[in-house]
Order: C-alpha cells, then sequence, then structure tokens
C-alpha cells in the first residue's frame, strides 16, 4: 500500500528528471534526496551533507540539476552497458 503511495507522489512531480527517496513517512525528491542518502554513508559524507544543508533548497535544487545535465561531462569514456540476455534471464523486470 505504501508502494501505491510512493507512486502517487511520482506522478504528481513536473518531471521524474531525478533521484526520489521514500522512507516509510516522506518522500524526497533531488537534492533533498541526496543528501539524505550521504547522511546514510559515513562520516565523510555525512559531514559533507551536514555542511550542505546550510544552503537553502533552492540553491541547492539549481545545483542539482545542473549537475545533472551536465553529468556526462564527468564520466568521459565511460557508458552503461546493456545487460547481457544471461543476466536479463535472471533478473525480474516489472
Amino acid at each position: 500500500n505504501g508502494f501505491l503511495g510512493f507512486w502517487e507522489v511520482v506522478q504528481r512531480l513536473p518531471v521524474l528528471d531525478a533521484i526520489v527517496l521514500y522512507d516509510e513517512k516522506s518522500y524526497y525528491h533531488a537534492s533533498k534526496a541526496l543528501l539524505i542518502t550521504l547522511q546514510q554513508l559515513g562520516f565523510f559524507w555525512k559531514t559533507i551533507a551536514t555542511f550542505l544543508l546550510l544552503f537553502p533548497t533552492t540553491l541547492l535544487d539549481y545545483l542539482y540539476f545542473g549537475f545533472a545535465k551536465r553529468r556526462h561531462w564527468f564520466a568521459i569514456g565511460v557508458s552503461c552497458n546493456l545487460p547481457s540476455i544471461e543476466l536479463q534471464k535472471r533478473t525480474i523486470f516489472e
């Protein structure tokens, strides 16, 4: 039932071009979802997330979407391959 609520929230988002985090209490989108995820990764990332929380969400979202738009600049020569047929057979797609 909570998962259906997730899709209802996703459908209300203006565009689905960012990460969405659902933690059974709330839904987070874009920079807020990223910061909450960083806080779960350990001391170094938690420190960075805590520092970034000092800035307004509007600014963080602007930076988030700016980086997302140009993310391919940072991954020169790196690409995601399609899964092999053997891996596709072992994966459940819904």
